[in-house]
């Protein structure tokens, strides 16, 4: 279950990751999204003592908070303007 569970988490956030690098409107979402089912797997993990929890925990919670501070926008490129 763990095994299944790790796999489906890493293509959640294999698609968030590159759905908010290529400016994709659901990609902030996803990003938050993936960062919470990872915390709460780390909650899991804890409540049950597996080893390299708390690390786990830390990383989905600072996941969610960078997830929350990215731009809003669609556009990932900003270009000044020469005129």
């Amino acid at each position: 279950m763990l095994v299944v569970s790790a796999a489906v988490l890493f293509v959640l956030g294999a698609a968030a990751a590159a759905g908010l690098a290529l400016g994709t409107p659901w990609g902030r979402a996803a990003v938050i999204g993936a960062g919470v089912l990872n915390l709460a797997g780390g909650v899991i993990a804890l409540a049950d003592g597996m080893e390299g929890a708390v690390i786990g925990t830390v990383v989905s919670a600072l996941g969610i908070v960078l997830g929350f501070l990215t731009d809003r926008s669609t556009s990932r490129v900003t270009t000044p303007s020469l005129g």
